[in-house]
């Protein structure tokens, strides 16, 4: 039998190459799933290192934050060594980063650091913080956070094994702590030793030593006199006083409960008994601190000439005012503020009468004017007793540079419009809403505009000193006829007394012992202010806030030509307790009654540099994340 030479037929049944192709595929899935599941992990652990980066970052920000906060504690001119980078414009001296380590932060291959800097204020021309000019390139100026700072923190979290570290950027604001927050502040109830009377019945002048010292920590009642309250006295706003506050009877203390009074201890307990309308704190309920006062005010002078220390040695008057900055003048100086150009021109323009000259100048730039001391001027001395002529009537400086009852050696005598009154005439006697029967120029408000005007020794108000206001509230109801309306405001800062202008008919001399008025001439002098409207912040660093011959001059009962009260609309901070007026029982009274108004503005207002260049302590306002995309 032949045998056939074809292949043998496969069975359909047969499927063993097929079962491989499925195997390779079946595992070629499995390593991808593997793959994935390795690629997931992986990517899971690098999220989890992120973020854990991230949180160091952020705390390395804090740390480098609170380290700002401790050395700012410790030194409260710290923020003036510009701790940050370099870059500001227009200066020869700046500082290099400020940078560290977060200490025991090194962890599983990461260290974190931080670096912090004070950012430049708004609106200047600097990049970065001045050595030269620390305050004019970060103290914010005319914006809706005057007088505070910046600061920039910036977090670093690095992996050893990494190049480019993750950060995390924080900016703080540190606002000062503020006496614009009152509308009374005293460091010490007692009169200041340094400018008071003889006490009556005393042979010798109350000293410092005695004097500056709390009632409550043990002053010496028979060596000071400590200054009560009257029955009509009234301060209405919030009041603070490192030292105990007393009355002769029932003033009012606040306006609603909203208002706080700050004491060491009770009102009632110091014979004080109402009305009290605000929130009485004190130490009993943990209400009440000491708030520490600045050493002066000379700072001001390095705000007022941003740098150029050719300011105020120039003739013309005009030079002593630098373009990017305010105005430096040295000696007795005469300030009228004249408001605005007129009707259409709302430049507020003020007339200085310094050495001999006197000039037309607008406000300056950034609203700060300082008058300074010099040798050349130490013979001139201000004093309130002698001929009431000193000022001229509160018009003009005494012309006679070898009479010392003029305005002295860095003296300001701030005013409205000028007095045209003879001398030796009729005080003023017209309470009107801007200047005591006198307006500006254009015959509005003294000022429109923000001012804030320093001097080295005194400042002497000779007129009302007022800003538009007509607005009735229960807040004020002051002589001005409503509370100051508008964003101008005033600041006036002395490192020694704020004085009201009140000269005497007669000579008085100034060895006299208290209510030793003038036998003949005790009388109110041209230039008193009769009902006089202050619409300011007020603030004697070292001194007080008083009326000249607070202690003589017309009564209530020699109506019409009594002095009446004495409205301030906005704060007053002093170091000693001013004298205002004398009472001699029920309404025979010299000088004025008190009628102090808070000025609500100030919550979120300030005039120029008004507490910043002499603020003792600082504190974190608010606290933000910045995106470091963004500028910070």
């Amino acid at each position: 039998m032949r045998v056939s030479g074809r292949k043998p037929r496969l069975s359909p049944r047969d499927e063993g190459g097929f079962s491989l192709v499925v195997a390779i595929v079946v595992l070629a899935a499995a390593t991808l799933m593997l793959f994935a599941a390795i690629d997931a992990v992986l990517g899971n652990v690098q999220t989890t290192r992120t973020n854990l980066d991230q949180q160091r970052a952020l705390l390395a920000a804090q740390a480098g934050l609170s380290a700002y906060e401790q050395q700012l504690s410790a030194d409260q001119n710290y923020w003036t060594t510009c701790p940050g980078p370099n870059g500001t414009t227009g200066v020869t001296s700046t500082t290099g980063a400020t940078s560290a380590s977060v200490p025991g932060s090194t962890d599983n291959g990461s260290t974190e650091s931080y670096t912090y800097a004070n950012l430049p204020a708004t609106g200047t021309t600097y990049t970065g913080c001045s050595t030269v000019n620390p305050i004019g390139s970060t103290i914010q100026g005319s914006t809706s956070a005057p007088g505070t700072f910046r600061v920039k923190v910036v977090g670093y979290s690095k992996p050893t094994s990494g190049t480019n570290p993750i950060q995390r950027t924080l900016v703080a604001q540190f606002q000062p702590s503020s006496f614009l927050n009152y509308v009374y502040f005293t460091n010490f109830e007692d009169e200041d030793p340094l400018y008071a009377t003889v006490s009556q019945g005393s042979s010798t002048r109350e000293t410092t030593a005695n004097c500056g010292v709390y009632a409550w920590a043990g002053r010496n009642g028979s060596l000071c006199q400590s200054i009560p309250f009257g029955s009509n006295d009234s301060v209405n706003g919030p009041l603070h006083s490192n030292d105990t506050v007393l009355c002769n009877a029932n003033a009012t203390f606040g306006r609603t409960s909203a208002d706080s009074i700050e004491t060491p201890d009770t009102l009632s307990s110091n014979g004080c008994n109402g009305p009290i309308n605000g929130t009485q704190e004190n130490s009993a309920n943990g209400g009440w601190r000491q708030i520490p006062l600045p050493p002066d005010d000379t700072q001001l002078a390095a705000v007022a000439d941003g740098g150029n220390s050719s300011l105020g040695s120039s003739t013309t008057l005009a030079n002593d005012c630098s373009s990017s900055a305010g105005c430096v003048f040295d000696g007795p100086t005469t300030i009228v503020l004249d408001g605005p150009t007129s009707s259409t021109n709302s430049t507020n323009q003020m007339t200085v009468t310094n050495g001999g000259v006197t000039a037309t100048l607008a406000y300056p730039s950034n609203g700060v004017v300082y008058v300074n001391a010099t040798s050349a001027c130490s013979a001139y001395s201000y004093s309130p007793y002698g001929s009431e002529n000193q000022l001229y009537g509160g018009t003009t400086l005494d012309s006679n540079s070898s009479d010392t009852d003029n305005a002295g050696c860095g003296d300001a005598v701030v005013q409205a419009a000028p007095y045209t009154g003879t001398a030796n005439g009729a005080p003023y006697s017209s309470d009107t809403s801007c200047g005591n029967g006198t307006t500006s120029v254009s015959g509005v408000c003294p000022y429109t505009q923000s001012l804030t005007i320093g001097a080295y020794n005194d400042i002497i108000i000779a007129s009302s000193l007022t800003t538009t206001g007509t607005t009735s509230s229960s807040a004020c109801t002051g002589e001005s006829g409503g509370c100051p309306t508008g964003t101008a405001m005033l600041g006036l800062i002395a490192n020694n007394m704020i004085r009201i202008f009140h000269p005497l008919t007669g000579v008085r001399n100034a060895d006299e012992q208290e209510l030793q008025c003038p036998s003949s001439g005790n009388t109110n002098g041209t230039g008193s202010l009769v009902n006089p409207v202050i619409d300011a912040a007020l603030f004697s660093v070292e001194d007080s806030f008083i009326i000249d011959n607070f202690d003589c001059g017309a009564t209530a009962s020699t109506t019409p030509t009594k002095l009446g009260d004495l409205t301030v609309n906005g704060t007053i901070a002093q170091n000693y307790r001013g004298r205002i007026g004398e009472s001699a029982g029920g309404e025979n009274y010299s000088g004025y009654i008190k009628n102090y108004w808070y000025d609500e503005r100030l919550q979120s207002l300030e005039p120029p540099y008004f507490l910043d260049p002499v603020s003792d302590s600082w504190e974190v306002n608010w606290v933000t994340e910045c995106d470091t995309t963004a500028s910070c």
